[in-house]
């Protein structure tokens, strides 16, 4: 009989404390700002452009965004985010026997990754490492000269880290730098690799 009501309770106690764990799970959401290094990952359409004398890329070392992160445990979470970057494309050409043709064309460029973060140790600096995959999508603008304009999306790999830094239980300074690896469908160069380098800061909060 004893046994049984230890058991009864053992097992009320399992009921009611499993999904409180399930609901105390912590999530957070980062504010980011930052910058690009390395190749550009502008692509370039030869449909846009054909095979200008000249070709720059400007305006795409800035990017801005936000990422959700959900932690399982104190340590390990999923993580998806978007960013933003406006750019341009200045283009160049000689047409018609010389005649010189310029245009400068807009691109709307978003960064999407889905990705696994690992806390390695908590302390009063918490480094973490992340990796996952995503994609890059290019919005270009028309302009007055330009009648066609495309989009395009490129399946895109990253991994990186960084370290959080606590201001108080539910705020923390974060700053993280990423490598992606893509292949534009556009690019002759293959594929690319840039430096994503951001801070930020990220308020915690159970969801």
């Amino acid at each position: 009989m004893k046994r049984n009501l230890v058991l009864s309770f053992a097992a009320l106690v399992f009921c009611i404390l499993v999904p409180i764990a399930a609901q105390a799970q912590s999530s957070e959401i980062t504010f980011y700002a930052g910058g690009f290094t390395g190749d550009d990952f502008i692509s370039q359409p030869q449909i846009l452009f054909g095979d200008p004398t000249h070709n720059t890329v400007f305006d795409n070392n800035v990017t801005g965004g936000f990422r959700y992160a959900y932690f399982f445990n104190s340590h390990i979470a999923v993580e998806g985010g978007v960013g933003f970057t406006p750019a341009s494309i200045a283009s160049s050409a000689f047409v018609d026997g010389g005649s010189s043709f310029r245009s400068v064309v807009g691109v709307n460029t978003y960064v999407f990754q889905g990705n696994l973060l690992a806390h390695l140790y908590r302390g009063p600096v918490i480094p973490y490492v992340t990796g996952g995959v995503g994609a890059v999508n290019f919005d270009f603008r028309p302009n007055e000269f330009v009648f066609y304009t495309p989009s395009e999306t490129d399946f895109a790999l990253n991994a990186g880290g960084g370290f959080k830094i606590p201001v108080n239980q539910t705020t923390a300074i974060r700053a993280e730098g990423r490598v992606f690896w893509m292949d534009p469908q556009f690019s002759a160069e293959g594929t690319i690799h840039f430096v994503e380098i951001t801070g930020g800061v990220s308020i915690l909060f159970d969801f």
